[in-house]
C-alpha cells in the first residue's frame, strides 16, 4: 500500500483562519503532514478536509464583496 499523499495544489496561500485556501490544511498540519501516519492523513482527507471546504465555500457564498466593502448575507 502506497502513503496517502499530499492535497496539496500547490495555491499555498493561508486565510485569516490559518488555513490553506487551496488544500484547507492549518499550516501545523502542512509542516506535520510527512511525519503524520496513514490512518491521520486518511482522517484529513476523508472528514476533515472535505468539512472545512464546504464551511469554506458557505462563507464565500454568504458574502457579497464590494470595493471597500464586504456585505454578509443572513437569511
Amino acid at each position: 500500500m502506497t502513503a496517502i499523499q499530499s492535497p496539496c495544489i500547490g495555491v499555498c496561500t493561508l486565510d485569516a483562519l490559518g488555513q490553506c485556501t487551496g488544500c484547507f490544511r492549518s499550516g501545523e498540519e502542512i509542516a506535520n503532514w510527512q511525519r503524520y501516519s496513514d490512518g491521520q492523513r486518511a482522517r484529513l482527507m476523508d472528514d476533515i478536509l472535505p468539512e472545512r471546504e464546504e464551511r469554506a465555500l458557505r462563507r464565500s457564498a454568504d458574502s457579497v464583496s464590494l470595493p471597500g466593502v464586504t456585505l454578509d448575507i443572513v437569511g
